[in-house]
Formats: C-alpha cells, sequence, structure tokens
C-alpha cells in the first residue's frame, strides 16, 4: 500500500434478527455425569433434594384452601406454609401484614412457619404473585426454584406449601419439582364467586362490567390482564357480567388442576366428609391415615348454596354457556391448524 492511501475497512455485518425457537420436547434430556472427567463437578442434580417429597396444593381465592392448609398444619411432621408467593412475604418479618379474614376459623397467625428462614424477602425477589401466573415446564424461573427449595429445606419434617398463585405454573411445578405430589383444591364456582364479592348485595347480577373494580377483592382483573397473552378468550368485551369471567378463569383453573394434580378435591366434599375426605387424602400422601382422626375437628363452618340468594340458576347457566363455548373453541385448536413457529419463551 502506498504512503498516504486510504485502507479500506470492511464493517462486521449487522447482527441478523434471532429466528423464532421452535418449542421442542426436551423431556427426555437431563444434566448427567461426565465419569470420563470424574474431577469435574457432577450433573444430574434435582433440585427437589433429599428429604420426603413436598406436597404443593394448587386452589383459587375463596375455595376453603386456608382450611385444607390449616389441617396440615396441625398435623405432626408437616411444615405447613400458608400461600407463599404472598406479596407480604417480600417484607422483613416486622412489616408483613396481618390476614383479618373473621371466615378463616381457628387461625390467628399466617407466617410463624417463615419467622424461621432469616432474609427471608431477599429470596423472593420477583413479583411473582402478579407476574408470568402463566408458566409452561419449559419456563426458565430459577430465582422462583429457589425460593421455593429454600422454603421445603428449612421445614422442619415434610414441608407443605399451599398456593393460591399457582393455577397455570402446574407444568412448570412437575418439571422442577418431580417428587413432589400436587393436590388440587377446588369449590363450586357460584357459591365460590358470592364468597369473591365479600358483599354481594353490593355488586348484582344487573351490574355492569366497567362498575366491577371496586368490588375486585381477588384480582381477577389483575390475573385477566396477565393471563390474556396466554389465553385469548379472556376478553371482557366477550363477556356480559364479570360472573363469566370469573367462571372462565375458574373453569380454566379447574382443567389445569384436573390435568396436573395428583388428588384432586371439592371443598363441599371435604366439609360434608372430612373424615373420610382427609383419611383419603392423607392415604394418597402416605401420611399415617391415624393423623386425619385429630385433624377432623377443624372442619367446622361453610356454607354451600348460597348463590341462589344472589340469582336464579337460569341466570348463571347463561354465562355459564357462554364461558363454556368460548372454552371449546379455544381447546379445540390444533397444533397442525399453527403455521408459524411456536416460540420458546423466556419468562425469567
Amino acid at each position: 500500500m502506498h504512503r498516504g492511501a486510504h485502507a479500506t475497512i470492511t464493517l462486521p455485518e449487522a447482527p441478523r434478527p434471532a429466528r423464532p425457537r421452535e418449542h421442542v420436547d426436551w423431556s427426555g434430556l437431563v444434566n448427567t455425569a461426565t465419569p470420563e472427567y470424574p474431577e469435574v463437578a457432577a450433573g444430574g442434580i434435582g433440585v427437589s433434594g433429599d428429604g420426603p417429597p413436598p406436597v404443593f396444593i394448587t386452589a383459587r381465592f375463596r375455595s376453603g384452601s386456608t382450611l385444607l392448609w390449616n389441617l396440615f398444619r396441625h398435623t405432626a411432621g408437616m411444615t405447613a406454609y400458608y400461600e407463599p408467593l404472598h406479596a407480604t412475604l417480600q417484607r422483613p418479618p416486622h412489616e408483613r401484614v396481618p390476614v383479618l379474614d373473621p371466615t378463616h376459623v381457628d387461625v390467628d397467625n399466617y407466617w410463624s412457619e417463615y419467622e424461621r428462614i432469616d432474609g427471608l424477602e431477599r429470596w423472593y425477589t420477583e413479583p411473582w404473585h402478579c407476574e408470568d401466573l402463566y408458566l409452561d415446564a419449559l419456563d426458565w424461573k430459577p430465582a422462583l426454584a429457589a425460593y421455593l427449595q429454600r422454603l421445603i429445606r428449612a421445614a422442619v419434617g415434610r414441608a407443605v406449601l399451599q398456593f393460591n398463585r399457582v393455577d397455570f405454573r402446574l407444568a412448570w411445578l412437575r418439571h422442577v419439582f418431580p417428587a413432589a405430589r400436587l393436590v388440587h383444591l377446588y369449590r363450586h364456582p357460584r357459591d365460590q364467586w358470592l364468597s369473591a364479592l365479600r358483599d354481594p348485595a353490593a355488586f348484582g347480577p344487573h351490574d355492569q362490567v366497567a362498575d366491577f373494580p371496586p368490588h375486585d377483592h381477588f384480582y381477577l382483573g389483575s390475573w385477566v390482564a396477565d393471563l390474556s397473552s396466554c389465553f385469548p378468550l379472556l376478553d371482557w368485551d366477550q363477556v356480559r357480567h364479570p360472573y363469566g369471567m370469573f367462571y372462565l378463569l375458574w373453569k380454566l383453573s379447574y382443567v389445569w388442576g384436573r390435568a396436573y394434580s395428583d388428588y384432586s378435591l371439592s371443598y363441599e366434599q371435604l366439609l360434608a366428609a372430612p373424615r373420610w375426605s382427609i383419611g383419603e387424602l392423607y392415604e394418597v400422601l402416605a401420611i399415617d391415615r391415624r393423623q386425619a382422626e385429630l385433624v377432623v375437628p377443624l372442619v367446622r363452618g361453610g356454607r354451600c348454596g348460597r348463590w341462589r340468594n344472589y340469582a336464579d340458576g337460569a341466570w348463571f347457566a347463561a354465562h355459564e354457556r357462554a364461558a363454556e363455548e368460548a372454552l371449546d373453541r379455544f381447546l379445540s385448536r390444533r397444533v397442525n391448524q399453527v403455521t408459524d413457529p411456536v416460540v420458546l419463551r423466556n419468562a425469567g
């Protein structure tokens, strides 16, 4: 090159946009050890660890989950955690908000099981109580897995975690904690709707969707906002009353719970036959059935059939039929009807 000549500079090509990753089945892959290199750290270590398999309870709000949690809390050899994804657990112990609910019979403290874990708020690092309410089995949530594992390892005896926020995270829980036993609790949707309203007289069957937010005490609006990208049938424009949306979410939760859980139990069955219901549940979970006899007296209160004082059966059925039709259309889709690649999301 002659002195003074300009060198030609070749700029690197602009990075190409990432191609969507197809959602493939990785269930047959595990992180294995490398016997050829024994000095290298071993793989294949699951997050569940040693000890008895934990029990995860999944239930919607106002379904009797506090009652079921309290039964395990009074069972020998168990550490039962109340709502591990409750937002107040992000705060130091002295700032945690007490739960004041007169319908929770025989419960006056909810957070004592957490007190043995120093710095718990440093483990609860993301808004898991209100974001990413849907998780696939392959979604990447290492901090959430570490937090739940911390609770399990801190338990004295067997850990029981009672959730109201994992309805649509059950596939992820099964994948990350394969040894865990999942229990699904559900309640009649009409009675559950009245319970969620707190004061049914304040928002009646002829009130409008636009007037519902002040009466939304259990996050129906925020759940729909978070889940609608995964479940597009959750569309406020497609329902004539908030009960229609409540029922859609209830039924989706019911379908997910029945599909992924080891055992499903109705609140009504628990109230009507507590000795038999608890005994069978404990037997499924390999808990001495004699323990059930000791907690049966805790099953008190609870009323069924209150919905008849709110509206007649035809009113409820009309909203339920509309929701069922939408759900049938949504679940009848087939993978071979989708032409675009399915993106494997990173929810972390």
